[in-house]
Parts: C-alpha cells; sequence; structure tokens
C-alpha cells in the first residue's frame, strides 16, 4: 500500500491575488517567462502568494494555516506549510509536494509530483521498486485530464495508471527500445516512451507495473511512470537514463480546482458564495457539480473578494477597446462616438465629415431652373402689359375713328346747360 498525501489547498493563495494579477501583467508586457519552478505565464507562485499574504487586506493577512468558514474553499492547511526553502517560503502538501503555481484564470494548481520508478541489475531481475506518494484529492480539486498525460519510459516497460474518477478506472501504455538511438527526440509513440490520456474528475490515482523483469537491462536499467503536465515535457533520449536525477523535485502535474461542491445556482442561495464581489458571477465548472467565479463584463480582477473586480477604462486600452472618434469610459462599458460634424462608426474607422446634402452640381441645377422659371414668369408678365396696353391704344384709336371725341363733348355741353346753378346776391 502506497503512501497517500491529501490535496486541501488554503484559502489565502488562491483568493488573495488580485494585487498580484496586476504585478503578473507587468511581469508579461517585460517579457515575464519562468521555467517549470516558478510561476506559469498568467499564473501566480505559491511563493509569491505566500510572500504577499501579509501585506493584503484583513482577509488575506490572516493566518495562512488557519482556515476560514466564511468561504467555500476547503482552507486547510498544508502540513507544514509555508516552509523556507533556501530563505523563500514556499507552501508544501505533507512533507514533499510543492506547490508551484496558483492561477485564478484558468482555475489551477501546479504542484511537484515525484518520479515513480523501477530498476533492474544486469540480469534484468528488480532491485528496486520506488513509489512515490499517491495524492488523493478533496472536492473541489481534480486532476486535469486536459493538461496532464500519463507518461512511462523505458525500454522494456509495462506501466498502468490506476485511480477513481467516481468509479474504478485503470490505463496505461507500454514502451520498446532495441537501442538509446532508436527512439526520437520529442516523440512518445511508444518506442522509448509512451503517454496516454486519463479520465475526467480523477480523484486519486497510484501507478503499478506490469514486468517483473527487463531483457533490455543491456540497454536501460531503469523504467519510468509520472503524471506530468503535457506542455512542461518533452522526450529526450537521455531521460532514458537520467529522468529522475533531472528531475530530482518531481515534475509538474495541474489540478482544477472550483469554488465550492454545489451547482452555481444552488451555490448563489449559499451563505459560503464565493463570487464576493459585487460586479461578479458564477458559472457551473466543468469538474463534478461546481462552479467558479468571474468578474462581469466590463470588469476585472479577482471575483473572489469584497471589491475585487475593478472597472476597465476601457479608453485607455485602444488595443483591446478601439475607438477611432471621441471615447467615454462608463461602469462595466465604454461609447464611442464621431466628433459633432462627422459620421461613421469610430469603433472600427475613422469617422468622416458629413457630406452636403445637395452637392455643387445639384445646387447649380436647381439655380439654374429656379433662374429659368422666373425669367419665364417675368416673361408673361410683360407680354399680359403689353397686350394691355395695346388694348388701350386701339380702343382710344377706333373711339377717335368713329366720332366718339364729337360725341363726348357734346354730352359734356349737354350736362353743363342743365346742370344747376346757384346764384348768390
Amino acid at each position: 500500500m502506497h503512501p497517500h498525501i491529501y490535496t486541501h489547498l488554503p484559502l489565502q493563495y488562491i483568493l488573495c491575488q488580485s494585487s498580484l494579477n496586476q504585478r503578473n501583467k507587468e511581469k508579461e508586457k517585460d517579457g515575464f517567462n519562468t521555467d517549470i519552478n516558478g510561476a506559469k505565464d498568467g499564473g501566480v507562485s505559491a511563493a509569491d502568494a505566500a510572500s504577499s499574504v501579509p501585506t493584503g487586506s484583513a482577509e488575506c493577512r490572516s493566518s495562512s494555516s488557519s482556515s476560514s468558514s466564511r468561504n467555500n474553499f476547503r482552507a486547510h492547511r498544508f502540513a507544514g506549510m509555508p516552509r523556507q526553502v533556501s530563505g523563500e517560503p514556499k507552501p508544501f502538501l505533507g512533507t514533499n509536494v510543492e506547490a508551484i503555481d496558483i492561477s485564478l484564470f484558468p482555475a489551477e494548481v501546479r504542484m511537484l509530483k515525484y518520479i515513480a520508478y523501477e530498476c533492474f541489475d544486469s540480469t534484468g531481475s528488480n532491485v528496486v521498486d520506488s513509489f512515490p506518494a499517491n495524492i488523493t484529492t478533496v472536492m473541489p480539486y481534480r486532476f486535469s485530464n486536459k493538461r496532464n498525460k500519463f507518461t512511462a519510459i523505458g525500454c522494456h516497460t509495462l506501466a498502468y495508471i490506476v485511480g477513481l474518477n467516481g468509479q474504478q478506472f485503470a490505463s496505461g501504455c507500454t514502451s520498446f527500445c532495441d537501442s538509446l538511438t532508436s527512439p526520437t527526440n520529442g516523440s512518445c509513440s511508444g518506442i522509448g516512451c509512451c503517454q496516454t490520456d486519463i479520465p475526467k474528475d480523477v480523484a486519486y490515482f497510484e501507478m503499478q507495473w506490469g514486468f517483473d523483469t527487463n531483457p533490455a537491462a543491456n540497454i536501460t536499467r531503469c523504467s519510468y511512470a509520472v503524471l506530468v503536465e503535457e506542455d512542461s515535457y518533452n522526450f529526450s533520449t537521455t531521460d532514458l537514463l537520467s529522468f529522475v536525477d533531472r528531475n530530482q523535485n518531481g515534475v509538474p502535474v495541474v489540478l482544477d480546482w472550483a469554488a465550492g461542491d454545489l451547482p452555481c445556482q444552488a451555490a448563489k442561495g449559499s451563505p459560503n458564495y464565493a463570487c464576493r464581489s459585487k460586479n461578479s458571477y458564477c458559472y457551473d465548472s466543468a469538474i463534478g457539480t461546481s462552479y467558479l467565479c468571474n468578474c462581469s463584463e466590463g470588469y476585472e480582477g479577482n471575483p473572489y473578494l469584497d471589491g475585487g473586480c475593478a472597472d476597465i477604462d476601457e479608453c485607455n486600452r485602444g488595443d483591446q477597446y478601439p475607438c477611432h472618434g471621441t471615447c467615454t469610459n462608463l461602469p462595466g462599458s465604454y461609447n464611442c462616438t464621431c466628433p459633432k460634424g462627422t459620421q461613421g462608426n469610430p469603433v472600427y474607422q475613422n469617422c468622416t465629415g458629413i457630406p452636403d446634402k445637395f452637392p455643387l452640381k445639384e445646387k447649380l441645377a436647381v439655380g439654374a431652373c429656379v433662374g429659368a422659371t422666373i425669367a419665364l414668369a417675368l416673361c408673361f408678365i410683360t407680354i399680359i402689359e403689353l397686350q394691355k396696353r395695346r388694348h388701350i391704344r386701339d380702343k382710344a384709336a377706333y373711339f377717335k375713328q368713329n366720332g366718339g371725341q364729337i360725341l363726348h363733348e357734346e354730352m359734356t355741353l349737354k350736362e353743363s346747360r342743365h346742370r344747376p346753378h346757384i346764384y348768390r346776391r
């Protein structure tokens, strides 16, 4: 029976990271990158977290060896955690499993896992059979089936991984080679190295060997087996001889974590609901019946802390939130508009001047039409006036021609005779 270690990651190392996230972003801008003994890009190393806890909020200043009942994380302590290693505080599981990286997004913990190996003498008889302590996770932690591969190394190797993921499972792979030159660097296809997937929601596993003898002991005396983070391991033919020697602290394995062991909707009504920021929300995790938290759209930070999600000033991040016009930051959003007198979609392109509704050609055409109309009207009025005057002249001439003037004088004389006269004394 192999020894066991149970994973209970401390609350502080997961929740107290809002300031560390900002530090990470600054490091990423400077091209910060580390190997497996430091923080992975986008994550926060446990050592950084441990050293930063005392300077954070009141909750972050609480003892790293205590558990918090106010949150839906299992905040059990590491045995002897943190320890001083080379003058630097680091968290450990039990006495020898180191947590090297904790990240909020994605919700993962990277740990160093020791390597199982069996070695044979020159006759092929087994002389050493070493199994590291097997890790048993407690919800809401599970070995990642997307980030890890079960890997076996050797020239006459049959290795099994058996465990629990709600039910018992077993898998394995075989590796053979007839010389140290037959395997290919970077390839784990069964020649010198083999790999296989693990099922989802693995809570516990151990490794077993399938061969009691090694006919290839004259090539390599030892076989190795380990669950390892896929992205961190690249097979080399030198691993056949010195895999353990070159990884004495272990190799990284990834655990997924969640905020609790309830689904999102059920957790919302729980007094231990972990999404503490008012600008956050929960969603169901991919592991078990659990959930995770995220900042609402337009906010960023740590949703597991009060006030942990801060508004994003989109106007200061033109590369992420383009605006080719006037940008106005709003709580959780922003407005991008064209300046007065211009138009367009400033999110995608520059604003342009508003074109005149009546271009010059149209104005000239309209002006010409109006001018022509006025000219026609003046012509029509002139013609009427001339016709009127001509009619008057013609009437006068006709009157005179037909004795009208004499008749007019006679009528005037008669009127004067019959007009009464008033005489005065």
